[in-house]
């Protein structure tokens, strides 16, 4: 009987770990700032890729993360998609998928998705100058 009950709490404690939201996991709103950023451009220099390391607004020695994100320039806008991956020491860890228009007046980029910690996580990513402000929701 007592080896039943051992047992029957373990279970009970294992499911209770699963039965965890992944959201709990992640901070749903945090920045982080690029440290430098390398660019290329192909053909026309219309289309571009952005990449970046990111690093803890407190700390820029500890780098949390990197971005790349592939542009194209129209008229009036630049239109993006990417990733961000951060390593878990702000926000979670895992890959963000980003899309969206940057303009004179816009600097957002929509959150489509994610891997690992951002699984199903959506939002946005505000960027005014060197500093991506996140916003996420499940």
């Amino acid at each position: 009987m007592r080896r039943l009950v051992l047992v029957a709490t373990a279970a009970a404690a294992a499911l209770a770990m699963l039965a965890v939201p992944s959201s709990a996991r992640i901070d749903h709103h945090f920045a982080v700032d690029l440290k430098g950023s390398e660019t290329q451009f192909h053909g026309d220099r219309n289309r571009f890729r952005l990449r970046a390391p990111l690093v803890a607004t407190f700390n820029h020695d500890n780098q949390v993360g990197r971005l790349q994100i592939h542009c194209s320039r129209r008229p009036e806008k630049i239109k993006c998609a990417g990733l961000v991956h951060l390593n878990g020491d702000v926000g979670g860890e895992g890959f963000i998928y980003v899309r969206g228009n940057l303009g004179r007046n816009d600097s957002r980029l929509n959150v489509t998705g994610g891997t690992d910690d951002f699984d199903g996580a959506a939002g946005k990513i505000t960027a005014p100058k060197n500093r991506f402000h996140f916003h996420l929701v499940r």
